[in-house]
């Protein structure tokens, strides 16, 4: 599953995604001031809000905060899936810490001293209340700023992407995938 999880490598802004199949999904608001740049296969792709092929985001229980692309000789095995969120369900986490440390050498570039990194962050996390087309989770680990549109995932499958979350607790909330299939299903209605 972690190997179609993917954070986004501009500078401009920090976020996570999955490639279900042939479909690159995050929370739309990753991408809405922002480019969303991953490495697939050694090839770099660049995603533009504009050629989503749905991107919502309206912050309503009954709303959405997802961006969906079509990526073209990309596809994974993930699914996502259908099934209705309960409270207590346990989920399977997989986002990427994007670290920073230290400060950059203006001196003298070739003594740079910072590190620039993307941590895999694997966890737990526990159903507490459903809200429409929104669950919270409680995370075994506290997920940080830049985790937004990374999957949460049931028995394999995709079960949600992450919104956003209570900074500083392990309060989370997702949006559920059968929340997203429907609005796929309308995008492609619309066609």
């Amino acid at each position: 599953m972690k190997n179609y999880v993917f954070p986004t490598v501009d500078d401009l802004n920090d976020g996570c995604g999955v490639l279900v199949g042939n479909l690159f999904v995050t929370a739309a608001h990753v991408v809405q001031e922002h480019d969303f740049r991953l490495w697939v296969d050694g090839k770099e792709v660049r995603l533009k809000k504009d050629d989503s092929i749905l991107f919502k985001y309206k912050q309503a229980e009954d709303g959405a905060d997802i961006a969906v692309f079509r990526l073209e000789g990309f596809n994974s095995p993930l699914e996502f899936d259908t099934s209705t969120p309960q409270t207590d369900m346990l989920l399977d986490s997989i986002s990427y810490e994007h670290i920073v440390e230290g400060s950059p050498n203006t001196d003298n570039i070739f003594l740079d001293e910072s590190r620039d990194c993307y941590k895999l962050i694997e966890c737990n996390a526990t159903i507490e209340e459903l809200a429409g087309n929104f669950y919270q989770c409680k995370t075994s680990v506290i997920l940080k700023p830049g985790s937004s549109g990374s999957p949460v995932f049931h028995n394999g499958k995709v079960f949600g992407i992450l919104h956003g979350g209570q900074l500083g607790t392990n309060h989370c909330v997702f949006q559920s995938s059968s929340s997203i299939l429907t609005l796929l299903r309308q995008a492609e209605t619309l066609k």
